[in-house]
Order: C-alpha cells, then structure tokens, then sequence
C-alpha cells in the first residue's frame, strides 16, 4: 500500500493495537455507565470502515496510513468489547460461562475467516482492493447495525 513509507508502516502497526485498546477502554467506559451494551456496535464499525478508507489513501498521503491505522484500532477495539458485553448481558450471570465460550469461539473464527478473505482477494488482485472490498463489507455492517438498533 505504501512501499516508500519506511517510518509509517511501523507506526501504523503499533497504532492499531494502541487504538484497540483505547477503542476497548472506552466501550467499556461507556457501556458501564449507560447501561447500554451493543450502542457502540455500529460506530465502531464505521470508525474502522472510515480508517480502511484512508488507508487506501496512504500511498498519496503516508499520514493517512497512520491516521487510518489508529481508526481501524479504535473501531475494532469498540466492536470487540461492546460485542463481548452485549452477549454477556443478553445471556446474563447464570450463563456467561458459555457466552464466554462462545464470544471466544465466534471472535476466533471470524478472525481467521476474515484473515482468509483478506488474503483470498489480496493476492490475485492487490491488497488496495482487498482493503477497499473490507472498507465496503464494513459500511454494509455497519448500515445493518445501526438499523437493527435504531428499531430497539
């Protein structure tokens, strides 16, 4: 995506396990104090879509690889705790052993189906559209997300 951007790429890379974190630190945040597990589902989608976008910029713009980079972090940090609490709290404290289980089970699978398409478009046709076709995936999540919770 961005051959030349020998200080970006490394940066891009600690930043999108420093933005899962901090993604992570504020849906949990929130989540506790709104009572409201599942709210950040569609936002956290979108934040990562939105930074898929931008670094698919990154070749014209080495600050948009690191600007995107920290985005898909924060989205994916949002998503993934909110996703773990919202099943936690449907299943409730009499189940979280086998909500556990399978919130542990379904973030495995879907990271190693999503690793598998990624690189099952990347390497016959490019990683630009491998990102742009995940950019797409993720508005389309996203839009179903928001819609669901919207009639909630």
């Amino acid at each position: 995506m961005a051959p030349g951007a020998t200080v970006a790429v490394p940066v891009a890379l600690f930043l999108v396990a420093l933005g899962m974190l901090a993604g992570r630190g504020v849906a949990g945040t929130l989540a506790d104090r709104s009572g409201r597990p599942g709210a950040l589902l569609a936002a956290g989608t979108f934040a990562a879509a939105a930074g898929m976008v931008a670094v698919l910029a990154a070749p014209s713009w080495e600050i948009l690889l690191v600007l995107g980079a920290a985005l898909v972090g924060v989205g994916f940090g949002l998503v993934q705790n909110d996703a773990m609490v919202g099943l936690f709290s449907a299943a409730g404290p009499l189940h979280y052993g086998a909500a556990s289980a399978a919130w542990n089970i379904a973030y495995d699978a879907g990271t190693g189906l999503g690793a598998s398409g990624l690189g099952a478009i990347a390497e016959p046709f490019g990683f630009t559209l491998a990102f742009a076709t995940t950019a797409v995936a993720l508005v389309v999540t996203g839009t179903v997300l928001h819609r669901a919770r919207s009639r909630t």
